[in-house]
């Protein structure tokens, strides 16, 4: 497995050790925080063979809107380190977005695609069943690795975008 060289220059990631990483974000709403740390903290209880397994979450600062035109929410979670997509693996998924409605494939026939089923039909799986689930919004090459396993993972857990948490689409969270 190849690993990212560079990972400390990708912005709020820092190594931990060969095997984990630390990711430091901040939001500035209560919403878009309360929400995100429900899905780190579901992922951390319930783990998920599509997301990188999340080992630990931590608040570092809170301040609320009031005290400030926009609050900020500073956290981090620890997740264990992945490995780097091929160029072409990241083709694929970059140019898949726009070839789902609603979650479904639609039939089309682009060039990378094709490349993509022929030469990576697990990766084309993978996306199939995060699109297929609609929980995921940030779809993106930068947004997925592998792991140790060659199993596809999403990496970033801010593209569970589907606050506020307190709707029936979200009861997989709170579940």
């Amino acid at each position: 497995m190849k690993y990212d060289p560079n990972i400390e220059s990708r912005n709020g990631i820092t190594l931990i050790d060969e095997h984990r990483v630390r990711k430091e974000a901040q939001l500035s709403t209560r919403e878009a925080f309360d929400y995100t740390r429900a899905v780190v903290k579901h992922f951390i209880r319930k783990p998920d063979p599509m997301v990188v397994p999340v080992y630990a979450f931590e608040v570092i600062e809170e301040t609320p809107e009031k005290e400030s035109r926009y609050g900020t929410y500073i956290y981090a979670y620890e997740m264990m380190r992945l490995g780097m997509l091929s160029r072409d693996e990241r083709a694929v998924i970059d140019v898949s977005y726009p070839y789902y409605h609603n979650g479904i494939p639609v039939d089309v026939k682009h060039d990378i695609l094709q490349m993509g089923w022929r030469s990576y039909p697990k990766l084309l799986k993978f996306l199939n069943a995060v699109f297929q689930q609609q929980r995921y919004q940030d779809i993106h090459s930068g947004n997925f690795m592998k792991d140790q396993d060659g199993e596809y993972r999403v990496i970033d857990l801010e593209g569970f975008n589907g606050y506020p948490l307190n709707q029936p689409k979200n009861d997989w969270i709170t579940r």
